[in-house]
């Protein structure tokens, strides 16, 4: 890659020296990281027949090693110059003359981009992580381009293009495919022939359509473009895609005869961050909460005195007394939805142990055994895995299941079964509570677990929430099968060992 075309790539990704600055203020804090990230990058590499056979001693890995921590160092200190692209350059040609598939370089290369984006964690303000992120993305795009060039050079592309970790493809003005590479045809699901026969429209949502023809018209007018938008897999799933395009220009008119895009899936990405913020927006939600709870609380002891007085009082005049007993009702139901602020609020706290989760149900379901709910309610608890031992705080996971086994029980009106099922599930344990109540209608299921929405005319609607700290607190998760049958099924996951 020459300078002047260096230079656009960063001007274009909008990577300049504030962004160099982003790296590199936060590189004592990311940096202990670095030879760990270097361990499992070559790893990955040496994990390939071909690669150890070009590999072969101990030396070469450790030079290499050496280089790539270099590399990472000056990734995040470097002004991005002509000395820099040199040495970028240089790595590059070392990768094609020793005969580094680009295969293996660029699925590494993925790698490395995952453990710095997670290494974002160490950050702790949120909007020097999100800087950092911005900056790190970037950068490696232009680390990508570059070693994209050097091995285009090298005339060893085909197999880059193949099998490189991210979609790419060529169309032409009318958005027709000209080429497709491998990944894009096996996270799609297209074969190359089918792809042939069709337009890039016809894999983007049809409100979204707009957007990628405008940005094929970027880029025959202006040389590079680049957008946000949507694809749709051949069996209808959609995946959110960041599409970084550039001109090919013909050799004899240097005119732009057709796109050539590299195209990222964002999916899981963009469900990261929409998690991380709702997290953020819950733990806000959860400080408000114990402050109001608090404000709240004593007021309504005060209340509750009063009334007290009054009611005595009542009871000797020989007055009707029966609006006291409402209003201290209403007062124990206020009462109920301040403990569950106060619960929701409170930061969780373990002492796990080992448990096994059949014995816990058990137990729970003992202490709820003579409530007026549960008189006529059975539990059927089956499963594999109910005496295997879970690192677990009991007492912590009880509330979940207090609060589970309690909304089971309303829902089958107090006469039925309640069924646990406790079996493995991978490295964890998966724990399903079902009834046989109505069920959950649809339009309620992904509103479930957002702190004050309930269906029940006196729920507080936290239950389900705390429900979902308790779990995702032990490093677990939690959901809601939805398959058109009675009843509800709510399903947790929970890992053997301690998150």
């Amino acid at each position: 890659m020459d300078e002047a075309h260096f230079r656009e790539l960063c001007d274009y990704l909008g990577f300049d020296a504030a962004r160099v600055g982003s790296l590199s203020g936060v590189l004592g804090v990311v940096e202990p990281a670095f030879p760990k990230i270097i361990d499992e990058f070559y790893a990955m590499i040496l994990a390939h027949p071909g690669t150890r056979r070009i590999l072969r001693s101990e030396s070469q890995v450790g030079a290499l090693k050496k280089s790539l921590l270099e590399w990472m160092s000056s990734f995040f200190t470097d002004a991005r110059d002509g000395a820099y692209l040199e040495r970028r350059n240089r790595i590059g040609k070392v990768h094609v003359q020793i005969g580094l598939a680009q295969v293996y370089v660029f699925a590494a290369m993925g790698l490395v981009r995952d453990r710095l984006a997670a290494a974002a964690s160490r950050i702790p303000d949120a909007k020097g992580r999100q800087a950092y992120l911005a900056a790190l993305h970037r950068g490696l795009e232009v680390e990508l381009a570059i070693l994209a060039d050097g091995y285009m050079e090298a005339d060893k592309y085909r197999d880059l293009i193949e099998n490189a970790p991210e979609m790419i493809h060529s169309v032409d003005r009318e958005g027709r495919f000209l080429l497709v590479n491998g990944t894009e045809q096996r996270l799609l699901g297209y074969t190359l022939e089918e792809f042939q026969r069709l337009r890039i429209d016809d894999i983007v949502p049809e409100a979204r359509r707009w957007e990628v023809r405008s940005h094929i018209q970027r880029v025959f007018e202006h040389g590079l473009s680049h957008v946000e938008t949507q694809f749709i897999t051949k069996d209808g799933r959609v995946l959110d895609v960041e599409i970084h395009a550039t001109g090919q220009r013909d050799r004899v008119t240097d005119r732009i005869v057709a796109t050539r895009a590299y195209v990222r899936d964002m999916t899981e990405r963009n469900k990261l961050q929409q998690t991380l913020i709702a997290k953020e927006r819950l733990s806000a939600i959860g400080g408000m909460a114990v402050t109001l709870a608090h404000e709240i609380r004593n007021p309504l002891a005060g209340l509750s005195g009063a009334l007290q007085v009054m009611e005595r009082a009542a009871a000797v005049q020989k007055r009707e007394t029966g609006i006291y007993a409402e209003l201290q009702g209403q007062i124990r139901r206020l009462n109920r939805l301040v403990e569950d602020l106060l619960q929701y609020g409170r930061p969780i706290t373990l002492r796990s142990q080992r448990t096994a989760l059949g014995d816990l149900v058990t137990r729970t379901f003992d202490l709820l055994r003579e409530g007026r709910e549960f008189k006529d309610v059975a539990l059927d608890l089956r499963g594999s895995a109910r005496e295997t031992p879970v690192m677990i705080d009991p007492s912590v996971l009880q509330q979940a299941f207090l609060n589970l086994f309690l909304n089971s029980a309303q829902a089958i009106g107090g006469n039925g079964t309640i069924r646990v099922g406790v079996d493995r599930e991978g490295d964890g344990i998966l724990l399903t509570v079902a009834d046989t109540g109505p069920g959950i209608p649809a339009e309620a299921a992904g509103r479930l677990f957002t702190p004050f929405f309930t269906t029940k005319p006196q729920g507080t609607g936290l239950g389900l929430s705390i429900c979902r700290r308790i779990i995702e607190a032990h490093g677990g998760r939690i959901d809601v099968k939805l398959d058109g049958t009675p009843g509800a099924e709510f399903r947790i996951f929970l890992p053997l060992e301690a998150a």
